[in-house]
């Protein structure tokens, strides 16, 4: 039986079954739930194009909206199994799946109940379904063979395919064109064509195992991400994989949050941070002069300023004698040592 004449004869059995275009049948309800944590999923267009031309006559030919051919599936009649015999008309193909499906017990895609094995049932496309649950998966009406559009997993008429299904969600994420083939790869709320799925920055293709990183709705690979919007190390310039410390905006390793100039790890300790440096609170006094010049403690709010230094007032003294030094009595100094003037005479005249 050719291919015309099994969609004929499937046309007379939807007809007798109350499935033709004029019939009616209410909808059921039914839900459906679709989810992947994996990104790389097979498409359910199974489908092949099925170019069909209408040049006949000086009849205009119309392009077709959305070029639907490359949507528009098949529907195969699986006989039931008590059927098939020598000298039946069933077409080698429907002998094959009758003895691949026919005593299975499948679920019908639109009502999601069982099939019993060894019913008659119609597959499209790796779905099987009731003889008479061939119907839009929207508005419930019975489908022609020849008017079956499948978009995702599920069937739809025309009417519905075209207003209603949204045909953005199966554009390529980066060529932005659709998707025919039978698989693409589903990933940040988009699909993309195999092969324009790869880092934004680089280019290389990801492997079904390798993880990238959004941003702004593109992807990228682990190393660029790191590179590019990852925390660098202000120690070392490197990426930080691991813990880390964090003060005034930056951010360090925690083997590199140390002192400037002792290298002593402060991630426990008091810090201080001039021009990006970090020093402990000792080197951070001593650079800032806020040492006693003499002792190399810190100074209070008394202090004696002398000699571009910082001094606590008792021990601000002559470095011969040792008598405290005081303002009013003044002072000399020789290689940035203070001397009182009767030591400065007797040593230096």
């Amino acid at each position: 039986m050719s291919s015309r004449e099994e969609i004929a004869s499937m046309r007379d059995r939807f007809d007798k079954l109350g499935l033709g275009s004029n019939s009616s049948i209410n909808k059921k309800n039914k839900t459906m739930s679709t989810s992947s944590s994996n990104p790389f999923e097979s498409n359910n267009y199974n489908n092949k194009p099925s170019v069909q031309s209408n040049n006949e006559g000086n009849e205009e030919v119309k392009k077709p909206k959305r070029k639907l051919e490359l949507y528009r599936m098949e529907p195969i009649f699986i006989p039931a199994t008590d059927a098939s015999d020598e000298d039946d008309p069933h077409s080698p193909q429907q002998k094959e799946l009758m003895n691949q499906f026919g005593s299975m017990e499948l679920e019908c895609h639109y009502c999601q109940n069982p099939i019993q094995p060894g019913n008659e049932k119609i597959m499209i496309g790796q779905n099987f379904y009731h003889i008479d649950h061939v119907q839009c998966n929207k508005c419930g009406k019975p489908l022609d063979p020849d008017k079956i559009l499948e978009l995702g997993d599920d069937i739809y008429c025309e009417v519905c395919f075209e207003s209603e299904c949204d045909l953005g969600k199966n554009l390529c994420g980066y060529c932005n064109e659709e998707i025919f083939g039978d698989l693409y790869i589903k990933a940040l709320n988009k699909v993309w064509h195999p092969n324009h799925f790869f880092c934004s920055y680089c280019g290389c293709k990801f492997d079904e195992d390798q993880p990238f990183f959004d941003i702004d709705g593109k992807p990228y690979c682990e190393e660029d991400y790191s590179r590019l919007f990852g925390k660098i190390c202000k120690g070392c310039n490197e990426v930080i994989n691991d813990d880390y410390m964090t003060a005034f905006e930056m951010t360090w390793h925690t083997d590199c949050f140390k002192c400037h100039v002792c290298n002593k790890n402060l991630c426990d300790d008091s810090f201080y941070c001039i021009d990006c440096e970090l020093y402990c609170e000792f080197h951070y006094q001593e650079k800032e002069n806020l040492l006693c010049e003499y002792c190399k403690k810190p100074v209070d709010k008394r202090y004696v300023f002398a000699l571009n230094k910082k001094w606590h007032p008792n021990h601000f003294f002559c470095n011969f004698c040792k008598n405290v030094l005081y303002a009013d009595s003044g002072f000399k100094e020789h290689k940035d040592k203070p001397y009182c003037k009767d030591c400065f005479i007797r040593l230096y005249g």
